[in-house]
């Protein structure tokens, strides 16, 4: 599936009242009846519409190239295990960067600008393991060709009970693929200090998906056909629980911000999850329901909404 072909129907008929109420959004853990599973929705785009039920932006619910982060190693503070997944690409000697955390990041590091060392970074690290503190080394670049740290100003953004997202984030390491496979990420609280850890994992092909692990839409493009002026950025989780619930959470920049007032026309100002999967057409992208599922109601979606009440996060 891709944006540059029609998305199919909708994987259940709840996306009718599956909306956003405003630019930016930035929403946690909305849960819809649809009794389906990641494997079901793997691979599957989501459609955004505008104020009118226009399709406006398209992206590919993906697995995060990453594993679960996990609590620093003898870390001692307060902090929740950090929740969250990055996706890492290369191209060259720069790696492209996008990360949604749910919880778990230091509440202090929002907009104020921290100055201690590290202070709300999210870094990709010299060492290939989260176990062991003394092994996960500093940051992992290549100093003959860029003699500053490119990491240095690389940090995350949280507001009280939104998520931390950014997409598409540009950092110049002089390495390639190859060279960063493997590696950990690290995130920092306020004060520098390191609390989360995970290994890049670059899969060699698709995982099989596991019902309760993290998928995401990373990239977003505009629908194929649109000539709306709103495009659409930012990062959606999508999670299927062990009860046939699908759980939603997104943070969003570039919507239509006439959503922030009612909407009647089918469709408007919805997020929605659809039949289509990669390269394949479906034709016109009407909404879809697993047909053989008892579990999931006629319209599971029928109270959710895309809210933005506070502006999304970026980086300092």
């Amino acid at each position: 599936t891709s944006c540059e072909e029609p998305a199919g129907s909708p994987l259940w008929d709840s996306g009718v009242s599956v909306r956003y109420t405003s630019s930016p959004s930035n929403v946690l853990s909305t849960e819809v009846k649809t009794g389906l599973g990641n494997d079901d929705v793997l691979g599957r785009t989501v459609v955004i519409h505008d104020k009118k039920g226009r399709k406006i932006a398209c992206g590919i619910i993906e697995p995060s190239d990453t594993t679960v982060f996990e609590q620093y190693p003898k870390y001692g503070g307060d902090l929740p295990l950090t929740s969250g997944g990055v996706q890492v690409e290369s191209d060259d000697e720069t790696q492209t960067i996008s990360w949604l955390f749910t919880q778990g990041l230091d509440p202090r590091c929002d907009k104020t600008t921290c100055t201690a060392a590290n202070c709300c970074g999210i870094h990709i690290h010299e060492g290939t393991t989260c176990a062991n503190a003394a092994s996960v080394g500093g940051h992992y670049w290549n100093k003959d060709l860029y003699p500053e740290d490119p990491w240095i100003d690389v940090r995350y953004v949280i507001e009280p009970s939104m998520p931390s997202a950014v997409n598409d984030l540009s950092v110049k390491t002089g390495y390639n693929a190859a060279d960063i496979d493997g590696r950990a990420v690290v995130v920092h609280d306020y004060d520098g200090v390191r609390i989360g850890c995970a290994i890049i994992e670059l899969p060699e092909e698709e995982p099989e998906p596991v019902d309760g692990d993290d998928l995401y839409v990373f990239d977003l493009s505009p629908y194929v056909g649109s000539s709306s002026p709103y495009q659409p950025q930012g990062v959606i989780e999508v999670k299927s629980t062990d009860d046939s619930k699908t759980v939603l959470s997104w943070s969003l920049t570039g919507l239509d911000p006439g959503c922030s007032s009612k909407c009647t026309s089918t469709n408007c100002c919805g997020i929605h999850i659809h039949e289509g999967r990669r390269s394949r057409s479906l034709g016109s992208c009407p909404h879809q329901v697993p047909r053989t599922s008892s579990d999931a109601p006629a319209i599971p979606g029928q109270a959710m909404i895309y809210s933005t009440v506070s502006p999304s996060p970026k980086l300092q």
